[in-house]
């Protein structure tokens, strides 16, 4: 009896505690010939029956400018058993492998089995122990666009301002240092109470990373009748808090 008690207590508390994460980390970079390689170490403690992942890793200088890129497909990741594997960075100059100081990631694909509308840039997470290794700081990309700079900007009239999706020229033209999503000011027509420069990253408190949402926010503000929409930007590295007079 003794034994049975002992192996149901097992089963209950001692059962591996799932998730819904992938973690990634960086784990070492070298120069080898005229090549430079990533060592990458991914664990999978997530619940799903995940199929295949997709990453997109970007890698960038102390500055934080683009100096490389790769593009990794796995299949069948085994739980809880972290997988590492080399990956080689594709870069103009190998000599510049020396100066990656930074990684992003961005999970590009996720095939779940029974999850087909599962969304990907929600499951991966940076492996704390791995975060600062080898002194590469790691970041989870959500911003798709980051690293494009296709210029569709749009016009708010109730902002009187034109935005686009941040992506990394303009983190690097108006100094955004830490945030990659949200939507930028880039002009500005008449007057407004925002400057270029300015990255509104909630409406409503609600997240905005594409126009889509915040055209959503401010029909659901229109509908409601409300005199102002509620928004959080940044500012010169600054949060702040807006309520803005709809016309």
């Amino acid at each position: 009896m003794k034994r049975l008690f002992f192996l149901l207590f097992l089963i209950i508390f001692c059962k591996p505690a799932f998730t819904n994460d992938v973690f990634f980390g960086v784990t070492g970079l070298a120069k080898v010939g005229n090549s430079c390689f990533l060592s990458i170490l991914i664990e999978d403690k997530s619940n799903l029956d995940i199929k295949e992942l997709g990453f997109s890793i970007y890698t960038l200088d102390k500055d934080n400018l683009l100096i490389g890129s790769a593009e990794i497909n796995l299949f069948q990741i085994n739980k809880f058993q972290p997988y590492t594997t080399g990956i080689s960075i594709v870069m103009e100059k190998t000599e510049l492998c020396s100066q990656i100081k930074n990684v992003n990631v961005y999970n590009n694909k996720c095939t779940i089995k029974k999850k087909e509308n599962y969304k990907c840039e929600k499951l991966i997470k940076v492996n704390q122990k791995y975060k600062e290794d080898h002194s590469i700081m790691t970041r989870v990309l959500t911003n798709p666009f980051y690293y494009d700079n296709t210029n569709n900007y749009y016009f708010i009239k109730e902002f009187n301002a034109y935005l686009n999706v941040i992506n990394a020229t303009y983190a690097k033209k108006y100094n955004i240092k830490e945030n990659t999503n949200g939507l930028v000011v880039t002009q500005i027509k008449g007057s407004s109470i925002f400057k270029k420069g300015d990255l509104i990253i909630e409406a409503e408190m609600n997240g905005i990373n594409n126009i889509k949402q915040l055209k959503s926010q401010l029909n659901a503000v229109s509908i409601n009748k409300k005199e102002y929409i509620i928004i959080n930007f940044i500012r010169q590295n600054n949060k702040k808090l807006v309520a803005v007079k709809l016309k």
